[in-house]
């Protein structure tokens, strides 16, 4: 603890990482897929795990993919209601989405969505 858990050393491998990459970015050095990998990895585990930092990337990821299968759900019981001829409930749902800025396509397969 008297160095606090050595995070001059970790903040300085963060420092020389950042050195690497602004040398490829500027055409200086080159990154194999490899090496990319590895600092991407370093990142994480520096970042992330060992300094606590929060990764708000991952959560944006996470609460889009929530989002996606909660569309995909109200989708996909509007399919069910237009297999049973619930006109209204698949015309309510079609809608609705459609009111909150969502385009809506059926295809032969089942259907398309993306934000307007």
């Amino acid at each position: 603890m008297n160095d606090d858990l050595n995070t001059p050393i970790v903040i300085s491998y963060l420092f020389e990482a950042a050195r690497i990459i602004n040398s490829a970015a500027a055409g200086q050095m080159p990154l194999t897929a490899c090496d990319i990998q590895k600092l991407k990895d370093l990142f994480n585990l520096y970042l992330f795990d060992i300094l606590g930092i929060k990764n708000e990337q991952k959560a944006e990821n996470a609460s889009y993919e929530a989002f996606e299968k909660a569309i995909d759900l109200l989708l996909n019981l509007r399919m069910q209601a237009k297999q049973n001829k619930d006109w209204a409930t698949s015309d309510k749902i079609r809608n609705e989405l459609t009111a909150l800025g969502f385009e809506i396509k059926d295809t032969k397969d089942g259907f398309e969505w993306k934000m307007a």
